[in-house]
C-alpha cells in the first residue's frame, strides 16, 4: 500500500505571551504526533519522518522558542518550553497527542507529559536520558562562521553528524542555526 503524497506542510504560528511561536503542520487524517526537536534544530527536522509516516500520523513540529522562525523570548526556562507545547496543542484543539522528543525536545517531552497528562497519549523519547546535566559548554569551541560548508563541518568534529540539518549559509559564511542563548557568540566562540 502506498501512502498519499502530501503537499508541503503548512507553516503556522500561534501567539504565546506576546510572541510568535511557529510550527509546521503536516496535516493528514492520522493521530496527532507533536514532534519536539533538539538543540540547534527546528520543526523541519521532522519532514522526512512526516513523509514516511504518511496517512497514519498528523505530524505537528514546532520551532521551539528561540529556534527556527520562532521569536526569542527572554525566558528559556523549562516552564516556557512546556507552556509553548501546551499552547500549540490547545490552539489546534488537540487533547490526545503522542509526543516525540529528540534531545532537548525529549527533556521537554518528559516534563510536558508530567505537567499536562491530559494532553498526552504516549511518549517517544529519542537521544536523551531521564537525567540530563544540560552542559553544552563544549559547543563554545565551535566556530561561529567558516568560509565553506565543508570547513564548518570539519571544525565541528565528531558533533558534525548531529548538526547537518542546522548548517546554514549566512552573508558572512557558513554557520549553525543560533539556538537559545547562543545568539551573541563571537567568531572566537566567546560570549
Amino acid at each position: 500500500m502506498t501512502s498519499t503524497i502530501r503537499p508541503e506542510p503548512r507553516r503556522a504560528a500561534t501567539t504565546v505571551a506576546g510572541r510568535r511561536l511557529f510550527f509546521l503542520d503536516f496535516g493528514g487524517p492520522g493521530h496527532p504526533l507533536l514532534a519536539l526537536h533538539g538543540h540547534f534544530g527546528e520543526g523541519r527536522t521532522f519532514t522526512h519522518l512526516a513523509r514516511e509516516l504518511g496517512d497514519h500520523w498528523r505530524i505537528i513540529a514546532p520551532d521551539q522558542r528561540g529556534h527556527g522562525y520562532s521569536d526569542r523570548p527572554a525566558d528559556f526556562s523549562r516552564n516556557g518550553y512546556i507552556q509553548d507545547a501546551a499552547s500549540i496543542l490547545e490552539n489546534l484543539g488537540i487533547s490526545d497527542a503522542v509526543v516525540l522528543g529528540h534531545s532537548l525536545g525529549g527533556v521537554n517531552a518528559y516534563q510536558f507529559a508530567a505537567r499536562h497528562p491530559h494532553l498526552v497519549r504516549a511518549l517517544i523519547i529519542e537521544d536523551i536520558g531521564a537525567e540530563v546535566d544540560d552542559d553544552l559548554s563544549f559547543s563554545l569551541s565551535w566556530p561561529h562562521r567558516a568560509p565553506t560548508r565543508t570547513g564548518l563541518l570539519e571544525a565541528l568534529g565528531p558533533s558534525a553528524s548531529y548538526l547537518t540539518d542546522a548548517v546554514r549559509e549566512y552573508p558572512d559564511g557558513w554557520g549553525l542555526l543560533q539556538p537559545a542563548g547562543h545568539e551573541h557568540l563571537t567568531a572566537a566562540g566567546q560570549r
